[in-house]
């Protein structure tokens, strides 16, 4: 039986939103200070996709925010995890002991 560890993929397709914030919006190993801040990363990567797309897509209205009404997929993360996936292994967990207490729920 296949798992998702035999799937190919580059790790950039993998992460690429943690990467993006680790990248942009945490300070580096050598404490040079983030080019963005984390609400502003978090906008490039949800609210600004969704407003390009709204013309074209209708149901892009509902998506990329926390309002009354929108579609909304909220994930709490660790914004200090680090990324594992490498080549031959491109769909590692980040680093983390940390994960959901509950299953994602609709409400």
């Amino acid at each position: 039986m296949a798992t998702s560890e035999d799937a190919f993929a580059h790790p950039r397709s993998a992460g690429c939103f943690a990467r993006f914030l680790a990248g942009w919006a945490r300070e580096d190993a050598e404490g040079t200070a983030p080019k963005l801040t984390l609400v502003e990363a978090l906008r490039k990567t949800s609210l600004i996709p969704a407003q390009i797309l709204q013309d074209s897509v209708p149901q892009m209205r509902d998506k990329g925010r926390i309002q009354v009404g929108a579609d909304a997929d909220i994930v709490v993360f660790n914004a200090t995890e680090t990324l594992t996936a490498r080549p031959g292994r491109p769909i590692r967990r980040p680093d983390t002991t940390n994960r959901p207490a509950a299953p994602p729920t609709s409400v």
